[in-house]
């Protein structure tokens, strides 16, 4: 129960993403340092926000999300994922129109939702064949019979 006059003052506190993140952070912290004997932070950083509203860098960001599964060896191709944007784009066509393809590059506005889908899946692809330090990579195989 909230104290008579201190919900003003929790509706501010918990609207603020960076406030709620980090009161979560530092409740589990104290809970998990008590659980196992230990003191000290439990994550290392601060949580960070950073506006992502259009252009290469939200397109980066998104790819970087979409092959996370593929990175960690969980499905071969990023729409087999079903809990990540290109997988629910591919599995329901965008039911709803709930996921926005509008990824603010030039040329996206004058084409159309599938169009977009389309290139976006190109993107990823081609992003996701590249070989990194960390995860896997989207087998050459399957690129190949994507590009057809």
């Amino acid at each position: 129960m909230v104290e008579e006059g201190r919900l003003p003052y929790f509706r501010d506190k918990f609207s603020n993403l960076s406030e709620f993140v980090k009161e979560i952070k530092q409740r589990f912290s104290r809970y998990y340092n008590k659980a196992h004997d230990r003191t000290g932070y439990f994550w290392g950083d601060r949580f960070k926000s950073v506006i992502l509203e259009s252009g290469d860098t939200l397109i980066n960001c998104l790819a970087y999300i979409d092959l996370n599964p593929v990175r960690a060896n969980m499905v071969e191709k990023p729409e087999d994922y079903r809990w990540c944007s290109i997988g629910y784009h591919a599995q329901t066509g965008n039911k709803g129109d709930f996921l926005s393809m509008d990824l603010g590059l030039m040329g996206y506005n004058e084409m159309g939702a599938k169009e977009r889908f389309a290139d976006y899946r190109e993107y990823l692809y081609e992003k996701g064949g590249l070989e990194t330090e960390k995860g896997e990579s989207i087998d050459e195989k399957i690129i190949a019979g994507e590009r057809g």
